[in-house]
């Protein structure tokens, strides 16, 4: 039998082709696509530790700020003038304003000194201070009542444009604002009491069920806006009688005519509540910001506060079993 042989380039070619090389492309596509699962995972994983690290430091920061205390400041008792059922302060007065007795008491905000008291037979609704001392009172039967600072009345204006006058209020230049329970309205007066404008009457801003008013150091007027259930809104003007901004009062369990507001300089609200026996803090857009019943140094136990107010200078006074005076809390 003949034996064929084979050439040497022949027998490489046969070589080469039993013996072939495997390509590397398939592993190099099979560890980019690894790479690229490890890289979107790493990813992954990078936003998820930063998202938790902010969520803790929001929740941090929020209840930090929630358990923000005032600075006690002062306290004197105001027995037995117990009846005050709303306070005001201007400059370094402090007048209390007793709705069912028709009397008003004018104190010394710092001693707590009376220093005067009228009796007043035709009611009295809430009391106000002019910048030139004259002291206005709004009685029953839609009428002013309007005194000197050494208490001499000097007139009465009978308001023609409320059917139930039940809140006053001025501002920095004078103005006077007066609530009306039926008409569902506030009337803004010039300081010579003629009629500017009519504020919550209709429209976008329209008010529905009116309760405490109060103007803020900037002049803009919150008005609380009753609701159903023991709810309420918060209405905010401004001198125009523009609507600002419309909230609906968080995490206070019953709100009642004891509640009162009153607005710090830095736009924060706060209001009182008699039944839960603690003052609530908003921020300026209407977000709970935490309550308190005591300062920080635990120097005043706030107990079933009536009243509640604020002035320009950034105090809040809470009418307790004593009257307290607080600085406003530090939010920052």
């Amino acid at each position: 039998m003949a034996v064929k042989k084979v050439g040497k380039k022949a027998a490489a070619s046969k070589a080469s082709a039993k013996v072939k090389p495997e390509s590397n492309v398939p592993e190099v596509k099979e560890l980019t696509g690894s790479k690229n699962k490890k890289g979107v995972f790493a990813a992954i994983l990078v936003a998820f530790v930063l998202f938790t690290v902010v969520e803790i430091f929001y929740v941090a920061r929020q209840n930090a700020i929630q358990n923000k205390k005032p600075e006690f400041v002062l306290a004197w008792p105001h027995s037995p003038y117990n009846g005050i059922a709303m306070i005001r302060v201007f400059g370094n007065l402090l007048y209390g304003t007793d709705d069912v007795r028709y009397q008003v008491f004018q104190f010394d905000k710092t001693t707590g000194k009376m220093q005067h008291m009228f009796d007043l037979p035709d009611g009295a609704l809430g009391t106000v201070q002019k910048t030139n001392g004259d002291i206005l009172i709004l009685n029953k039967g839609n009428v002013i009542s309007v005194f000197s600072k050494d208490y001499k009345l000097i007139k009465k204006v009978v308001l023609t444009d409320t059917r139930s006058a039940r809140r006053i209020e001025i501002d920095s230049k004078d103005n006077i604002y007066v609530g009306d329970e039926v008409g569902m309205k506030v009337v803004k007066y010039s300081p010579d009491f003629v009629k500017m404008m009519e504020i919550g009457a209709s429209g976008n801003n329209k008010l529905t069920a009116l309760g405490k008013i109060f103007v803020s150091p900037k002049d803009n007027l919150y008005c609380m806006n009753m609701k159903q259930q023991g709810k309420a809104a918060i209405n905010e003007y401004n001198e125009k009688g523009d609507l600002i901004r419309s909230w609906t009062i968080p995490k206070v369990k019953q709100i009642t005519n004891l509640c009162n507001i009153g607005v710090a300089t830095d736009d924060y609200i706060y209001m009182n509540s008699f039944e839960e026996s603690k003052v609530f803090v908003f921020t300026p857009a209407g977000k709970f910001a935490g309550t308190f019943d005591t300062d920080g140094a635990r120097k005043f136990v706030v107990t079933y506060p009536s009243s509640l107010t604020s002035d320009n200078q950034g105090a809040i006074y809470v009418l307790s079993h004593e009257l307290a005076m607080f600085n406003k809390i530090d939010i920052k």
